[in-house]
């Protein structure tokens, strides 16, 4: 009796781990295929009948798509959507396609799916050490990256379910987005974009900040643009939230290409309300722990910018009633007497940010902290401010008037490279909610980063930064495929190493439909 049980159980089990396969009650005969054979550069392929299913009996060699249907029996007189000496082209990887056959009387049909695989060859990667683009200007320049954008495949946190995936106000609109058009980033538009708020769109189509593919290739274009230090938004908050993920993850590719980094304490007041923290009490142990972090993460790191041996910290786009509590003595107590702080909108004088109307943090005239504010900025280093126009803002409906202090053509482009200021601050690098960006965009291609190189006279060429977009569509377009990914890899260690002929060599290799 035991013996029966055990006997049914293994039938039982036998039976349902079987796949499924749907199969034809049965086949015309008059509407069969009876052979199908495939040749890929002279070679031929031949496929075993299963029902109504071809399957390969021998791989393709991973390279060519573009094959031959060299032998295709039929029943006598049937008809056929694919015909010999049709030329398919395959898919990237393992897929299928279907050939429906038709009796000769037309009255009986069959479709058949046929079933092809490929052999990839080995392909090692070579680590190699990160270049600099050559540069005649000890100039140092800084491109503000923010890291608040989110796509569903890598969302986790919270913000970012609540949009299905997407970051609201980014690529969508945010909960309290007055006279803001919610668009869902999952709607291709006409010109095969996804829809987002912005009236800049990506070359690359919208992103995700935390994807390592989009931080190589942004890493990259940055390199070539004689950018020295990404300065990254971080809310040191919640370890989920993409402010501060997104920057933890770039941190690691910008160690690996040799870009040097600071960190904005950004939205600290948004990210303490959001999560409970309400009194000045509270914000002042937030703050504490967010700096905790830096010192652990980011400032020990030899890549870390310091000016004058001091980490460089500065403050992000935080706005109070009480305008000084950002940045006033009391709070600023917390953080360690190492650091060097700067406001990015400082310019080069003190002046520059009484009574600006940006609603960052003030400074007024006979107040009782003027002196610890001029104390900060005296000593802190001049910098020139650049920004491309900016348009429509999607999220709150307005217009930024730019005005001649932001003016960006050839003429302050020269004064900038030539001004006394000791660095260039690029505002911003891909602010989409503003429509604000010098990343490449759909709208303007490379112009904006062209002229951050003509700037500098840097030999960097618009074909050289296309390599960089080349290498992440293929990335996309090659997901799973692990031979083209390590190959992807490599052109990833060429461009760092400004192996650029090597690079292009490579990724003329791998097409791109």
């Amino acid at each position: 009796m035991k013996t029966f049980k055990l006997f049914f159980i293994f039938i039982i089990l036998s039976f349902s781990c079987e796949k499924k396969v749907d199969v034809p009650a049965e086949i015309p005969s008059d509407a069969k295929i009876s052979s199908l054979e495939i040749t890929q550069d002279g070679v031929p392929h031949s496929f075993e009948l299963r029902n109504n299913r071809l399957i390969q009996e021998d791989k393709f060699i991973f390279g060519n798509r573009e094959v031959t249907v060299s032998k295709l029996g039929l029943s006598a007189g049937a008809s056929s959507t694919i015909k010999q000496g049709d030329v398919i082209k395959l898919k990237y990887s393992d897929g299928d396609f279907l050939i429906n056959v038709t009796s000769k009387d037309g009255t009986k049909s069959q479709e058949y799916e046929v079933f092809y695989y490929y052999e990839y060859p080995e392909f090692n990667v070579t680590e190699l050490p990160a270049e600099n683009v050559a540069k005649t200007s000890n100039k140092l320049i800084i491109a503000d990256w923010n890291g608040l954008y989110s796509t569903p495949l890598y969302a986790t946190h919270e913000e970012e379910t609540r949009n299905n995936g997407y970051i609201g106000w980014q690529w969508v609109c945010g909960e309290n987005a007055a006279g803001c058009v919610n668009k869902n980033p999952a709607i291709k538009e006409a010109d095969g974009f996804s829809q987002n708020i912005s009236f800049v769109k990506p070359l690359i189509d919208v992103y995700d900040a935390g994807d390592k593919d989009y931080l190589q290739y942004t890493a990259i274009l940055m390199k070539m643009s004689g950018i020295d230090i990404v300065s990254m938004d971080n809310s040191a908050g919640d370890t989920e939230y993409p402010l501060t993920a997104h920057p933890r993850a770039f941190k690691e590719v910008l160690d690996d290409v040799g870009l040097e980094y600071s960190l904005q304490f950004d939205r600290i007041i948004y990210i303490t309300s959001t999560f409970g923290v309400n009194t000045e009490e509270d914000l002042i142990a937030a703050m504490q722990t967010g700096y905790e972090d830096f010192e652990t993460r980011y400032f020990s790191s030899p890549q870390y910018h310091k000016i004058n041996g001091k980490p460089f910290l500065s403050f992000g786009s935080d706005r109070e009633e009480s305008e000084r509590n950002l940045l006033n003595p009391k709070l600023l107590n917390i953080f360690n007497s190492e650091s060097t702080f700067l406001r990015p909108y400082a310019y080069e004088t003190i002046s520059a940010l009484k009574d600006t109307g940006y609603g960052f943090f003030y400074l007024f005239e006979n107040s009782h902290d003027d002196a610890f504010f001029n104390n900060i900025y005296g000593n802190a280093p001049r910098i020139w401010e650049i920004q491309p126009p900016a348009f429509q803002n999607s999220g709150s409906g307005y217009v930024y008037d730019v005005g001649p202090e932001y003016d960006y053509d050839e003429t302050s482009d020269a004064n900038t490279i030539n001004s006394a200021s000791d660095y260039v601050y690029l505002r911003d690098w891909n602010d989409y909610r503003r429509s604000r960006t010098f990343e490449p965009s759909v709208n303007f291609g490379y112009e904006q980063l062209m002229r951050v190189i003509k700037m500098q006279n840097l030999k960097t060429t618009e074909d050289d930064l296309k390599l960089a977009t080349d290498m992440y569509l293929k990335r996309k377009a090659y997901l799973g495929v692990q031979y083209v990914q390590k190959q992807l890899d490599q052109v990833y260690q060429y461009l760092k190493a400004f192996q650029l002929d090597e690079a292009r060599e490579l990724l003329s290799t791998i097409p791109l439909d």
